[in-house]
């Protein structure tokens, strides 16, 4: 079991000082990404992603940008499982299971790919998910559902079949994801009530 995290004096061995770390490393990592999408390598960064060889034609490095990429999401990587080893208080690979990729996998595609703000929308998303699915199994024991052996052997995998459900439901109806939505939220307000 490792020591509680200790910063300047200060010793983060509860759950909530531990959130205010975490929220701390949210907020300036957020930031730092926000700042770097608007540089010139973030520009870059872009153009690779979009269309690699129109990129190149423009004087774009590929593979500057390629490794410097991998290196930057290789550090936000190394934060979060930091951050998530001194949580647990030890490293294990039985930590990382297949659901908690596909979890991950999910609230890229339902925040929307190549956003910062996005990706912070679906994290959201995915983590209020569980919480309503939890509060809806809990009423329908209360029910008559609840007496029925199928139904009552099905509500374990509930979580997992409604993430399923939710990514695909994504894919087909909304592929850019919740980022796309808000913009698209966003400058309705900003004309109404005239089109133009």
């Amino acid at each position: 079991m490792a020591e509680p995290l200790n910063l300047f004096g200060f010793i983060f061995d509860t759950d909530k000082s531990f959130y205010y770390v975490a929220l701390f490393a949210l907020v300036f990592m957020f930031i730092w990404g926000c700042n770097l999408m608007r540089s010139r390598d973030g520009r870059a960064f872009v153009a690779v992603r979009d269309h690699y060889l129109s990129a190149e034609i423009m004087g774009v490095k590929l593979n500057k940008y390629r490794l410097l990429s991998f290196g930057i999401s290789s550090f936000y990587a190394g934060i979060g499982g930091a951050l998530y080893a001194h949580y647990l208080g030890y490293v294990s690979a039985e930590g990382f299971t297949i659901m908690m990729s596909i979890q991950f996998l999910a609230m890229i595609i339902i925040g929307g790919l190549g956003s910062i703000k996005g990706t912070l929308m679906g994290v959201i998303f995915m983590v209020f998910l569980p919480e309503v699915l939890g509060n809806i199994v809990g009423l329908m024991k209360m029910t008559d559902w609840g007496n029925i052996p199928m139904v009552v052997d099905g509500l374990a995998y509930i979580k997992e079949m409604a993430i399923g459900l939710v990514i695909i439901g994504f894919l087909i109806f909304e592929p850019e994801g919740l980022a796309h939505r808000w913009a698209q939220i966003k400058n309705y307000w900003k004309f109404y009530p005239f089109a133009y």
